[in-house]
């Protein structure tokens, strides 16, 4: 994992998104400052996955069903009963006044598994040590 402690600097200017996904497609995009897609190499450079919990064979993964682009990040569902916490973590950047976070997300499934998706910033490279909630929703809410 190449992940590396940088200084600590006022929340406003320093983010790592975090997305939290549980059976979601996901496709970013964030102005100009950093445009990123899925289309080339998976994973791009400087992102960095976690995968935890009991179901190791799910993993993030390239595929071609896309909002919009050739590829985005997918993960599929965990076995019954088993409750995985997955990561994708962008490379660090600073935003400027007037960008935004901007992103596709997707559920497959018609019935509500009780999926769960977020948008965190932090300082520092490692899931635990989340700091603030951007975005989150459940599959009742984003309407997938």
């Amino acid at each position: 994992m190449n992940c590396r402690n940088t200084s600590i600097a006022p929340l406003r200017t320093r983010w790592w998104p975090f997305v939290l996904l549980g059976f979601l497609c996901l496709t970013t995009n964030v102005s100009a400052q950093f445009p990123q897609t899925f289309d080339g190499t998976f994973l791009p450079a400087g992102w960095v996955k976690f995968e935890t919990g009991p179901d190791a064979t799910q993993q993030w993964v390239q595929t071609a069903t896309t909002q919009s682009g050739a590829g985005a990040a997918f993960i599929r569902y965990s076995v019954a009963g088993a409750t995985n916490v997955d990561y994708l973590v962008s490379p660090q950047f600073t935003p400027t006044a007037g960008q935004s976070l901007t992103f596709w997300e997707r559920e497959a499934f018609g019935t509500n598994y009780g999926s769960t998706f977020s948008v965190w910033c932090q300082r520092r490279c490692r899931p635990e040590q989340r700091t603030l909630p951007l975005r989150s929703s459940s599959r009742a809410e984003n309407g997938s």
